[in-house]
């Protein structure tokens, strides 16, 4: 098993960078919630903030960046279909409130 120190891509990138990256953007994800925007701006935000520590995450710790692109797609194709899904059913939860 690789030392926290050790790199993760060929540009230095170590487990511990990754790491305080995910720290960076937790703080930016509760500090979002201070600013005076509203609280759905403020919750895309978060959920931005989140879709990027789950790439960080999937990348450097599953160590899925060596993959082939099948796999990518594997994983993209669902996740497309559930977004298709949500969109599609939108207009009538909003009808039913």
């Amino acid at each position: 098993m690789a030392s926290p120190l050790e790199e993760v891509s060929g540009r230095g990138l170590t487990y511990f960078g990754v790491w305080e990256w995910l720290v960076a953007l937790l703080v930016l994800g509760l500090a979002v919630f201070v600013l005076p925007i509203s609280r759905t701006a403020a919750a895309l935000l978060v959920l931005g903030f989140a879709l990027v520590k789950a790439g960080l995450v999937v990348r450097n710790y599953m160590h899925l960046k060596r993959e082939h692109l099948l796999l990518y797609f594997l994983v993209a194709v669902p996740v497309t279909l559930v977004l298709i899904l949500l969109v599609a059913l939108v207009p009538d939860i909003a009808q039913h409130h």
